[in-house]
């Protein structure tokens, strides 16, 4: 569940962003899990929905390393994009922190190297960005 106030908009990087809505000084905590809010799934769980649904979800979730489980964030913490050098910190087991003060209107980046566990079947995230 994000713990800071942001906004969704284009990214340069990637689709659509997130982006501080305010100031955000150097060791906040952004994000962090919340069971019951953010969404876990099996990947049989996964299989049961839909083929669009699947889609959708499989744009969004990640399989998380710590859980060997899908992961789908319950609010817009989906729309990270991915950076080989981001402003933020998800090495913490559940908690995502502000590596350096961030500015109003910066975009949001992690490294999905760090808790992607199927980063093999995203190529994309090699990409220097």
């Amino acid at each position: 569940m994000l713990m800071v106030r942001t906004k969704t908009r284009a990214s340069d990087i990637e689709g659509i962003g997130l982006f501080a809505d305010q100031a955000i000084p150097k060791g906040t905590v952004v994000w962090k899990y919340k069971p019951g809010f953010d969404l876990l799934m099996t990947e049989e769980e996964v299989a049961q929905l839909s083929e669009p649904a699947r889609e959708q979800f499989h744009n969004y979730a990640f399989l998380d390393e710590k859980y060997e489980q899908y992961m789908l964030c319950g609010d817009d913490g989906r729309f990270f994009n991915h950076s080989v050098n981001p402003n933020c910190d998800d090495s913490v087991e559940d908690v995502t922190t502000a590596m350096r003060d961030i500015e109003p209107g910066e975009e949001l980046t992690v490294d999905y190297r760090t808790f992607y566990a199927d980063i093999q079947d995203h190529p994309e995230v090699a990409e220097v960005r």
